[in-house]
């Protein structure tokens, strides 16, 4: 058992000291967090402890109702990214749904802690992946990252909370991808990561002006 531990600690090791020469730590990383995930619950705060094969310490759901249920339908949902309003009433987060080995969906939401129940926002989901959610300082725009128009093509939209509908943001996004969106807290502004230089670099689209404002490192030349 020792030799086993032992070896697979070292393999753990090169593997990451290959990935971080090759500037790919990511790609190791990633996946072993989800096994983590999986095996330890460290993403969803459960106790480890459970018995072996045991999935009622996991779900709330009784034994028998468990046994009818085919191990393809059973994951899990890990909530990340949260985003707060300023007086900590909203909350906004990227919801991932995970089935088995697989990534099913992700979903933005928002919850009231006021009324302790999620804000129903039609629309805003799609069948692509919806994550990222950046929240203004009143709660009322959501400012997010989406594939829905393909799986490459990532995009960043603004909803509306109170008008249950989007915001057009002309002259944001680029044929390249636009991710990792950050609103001002009067939602005047959104900054946001790009690669339509082919390189990620970070840009401030003014909702004013409607268009895209340069950043002190492009004026250095």
């Amino acid at each position: 058992m020792l030799r086993l531990i032992k070896n697979i600690s070292l393999m753990v090791i090169y593997s990451i000291a290959y990935y971080a020469k090759k500037g790919k730590l990511h790609y190791f990383l990633i996946p072993l967090l989800l096994v983590l995930c999986f095996t330890g619950g460290i993403l969803t705060g459960r106790n480890s402890s459970h018995k072996e094969n045991d999935l009622s310490s996991l779900y709330p759901l009784d034994r028998n109702t468990l046994e009818k249920i085919e191990p393809s339908f059973i994951g899990l949902n890990v909530n990340y990214q949260p985003s707060l309003s300023k007086d900590g009433r909203y909350v906004a987060f990227a919801s991932i749904n995970i089935e088995v080995n697989k990534i099913k969906d992700i979903e933005v939401k928002l919850y009231d802690t006021k009324t302790r129940k999620y804000v129903v926002l039609p629309g805003i989901n799609s069948r692509g992946w919806d994550l990222a959610p950046s929240i203004t300082a009143d709660g009322r725009y959501i400012a997010f990252q989406s594939n829905r128009d393909g799986v490459t093509q990532w995009n960043i939209y603004l909803y509306d909370v109170e008008g249950k509908k989007f915001v057009e943001v002309p002259n944001l996004n680029s044929p390249f991808p636009d991710f990792n969106p950050s609103i001002s807290p009067e939602g005047n502004f959104i900054t946001f990561n790009s690669l339509r230089s082919l390189v990620p670099k970070v840009y401030l689209y003014s909702m004013e002006e409607k268009k895209i404002k340069p950043l002190m490192e492009d004026n250095m030349e």
